[in-house]
């Protein structure tokens, strides 16, 4: 079986410059001289515009998130945090990217080049939906009550802006109900039937900032009305040392949806930053997740010292 040199993917790098180039470093020690970034550069970290500027000097093919699709779309005029329903968090973040970027005319017009999709090699890439260019929901298979309690960052920003307790637990249930849990089956089997109809042997999405892997059961061309089962396979290691921490395998006949994880600002407990290695092959491929420490007090520390709210700096010590 023959195979082709391997290509890095990252996502959600989020302005934090120093898992970036921790990241980067890595890649370049592994010799992989393909890299793709599949969206939100920016938002969260101190960063934003260094990050855009570093993609655009090393020529990394990227795809705009929902934080660049915001940015680029008729919000800018208005209002960017307006779009798609950001958390407030998000809101105050991304008018802080606004505020750093706007005036930059190279990287204005980086943002407006940014496609929805590349692709290579069998993969398919985009920041979440491969069908619709505008559908940023959340890709995951998660139990309700669990999504909520990632929301407890919130709770106290909305404390401080005076919303009381009934109002805090309203708000927060609408924003898990709308992009997190009414959809997200559907979401997952509409991307892998266009994965399989399309001849695709991976799709690779990023955005929920958490490893994790949607495994095809239908093999391609089998099924005539694409009816998709699919395995959920979590490459969760919270105390994985640096370095590949999980492998995945499988036949091209059988597409995977594969989420990468975030450089930026991992979620699923592990703080160390988290990319793929994607290795095509000639009838099977593999992915590697993989860990990288970095610098993370001096990413909080950068956000203390920005228009960032605080908050941003406890979640990337704890990894949520």
């Amino acid at each position: 079986m023959g195979i082709f040199r391997p290509r890095a993917v990252i996502s959600d790098v989020h302005g934090n410059m120093e898992a970036f180039e921790a990241v980067y470093a890595d890649i370049q020690e592994r010799g992989i001289k393909t890299v793709y970034s599949i969206g939100d550069m920016s938002g969260y970290g101190a960063d934003s515009g260094e990050v855009f500027r570093r993609h655009m000097e090393l020529g990394i093919k990227s795809t705009y998130g929902n934080h660049e699709y915001a940015l680029k779309t008729k919000y800018w005029i208005l209002d960017p945090s307006l779009a798609f329903g950001f958390s407030p968090l998000a809101a105050s973040s991304i008018r802080a990217v606004k505020k750093e970027v706007e005036n930059d005319r190279d990287i204005r017009n980086f943002i407006d080049s940014l496609p929805h999709t590349l692709e290579d090699r069998g993969a398919l890439m985009a920041h979440v939906s491969f069908v619709d260019h505008a559908d940023f929901s959340y890709m995951e298979m998660r139990e309700y009550d669990e999504m909520v309690n990632d929301y407890d960052y919130l709770e106290e920003e909305l404390i401080e802006k005076g919303f009381d307790e009934i109002e805090i637990k309203r708000i927060i249930s609408r924003i898990v109900k709308r992009s997190f849990y009414e959809e997200n089956t559907t979401l997952i089997e509409n991307n892998l039937r266009h994965l399989i109809r399309n001849g695709y042997a991976v799709g690779f999405t990023g955005h929920t900032h958490s490893p994790i892997i949607y495994q095809s059961q239908t093999l391609n061309g089998v099924n005539e009305r694409y009816v998709v089962d699919f395995d959920v396979i979590e490459p969760v290691a919270r105390h994985s040392k640096q370095g590949v921490f999980h492998t995945h395998k499988s036949r091209k006949s059988c597409p995977a949806i594969v989420n990468v994880g975030s450089v930026g600002q991992p979620r699923d407990g592990n703080p160390n930053a988290c990319y793929v290695i994607y290795t095509p092959g000639i009838r099977t491929y593999r992915v590697d997740f993989v860990r990288v420490k970095y610098d993370i007090e001096k990413a909080a520390e950068r956000i203390a010292n920005s228009d960032m709210p605080d908050c941003l700096g406890k979640r990337l010590r704890d990894g949520v």
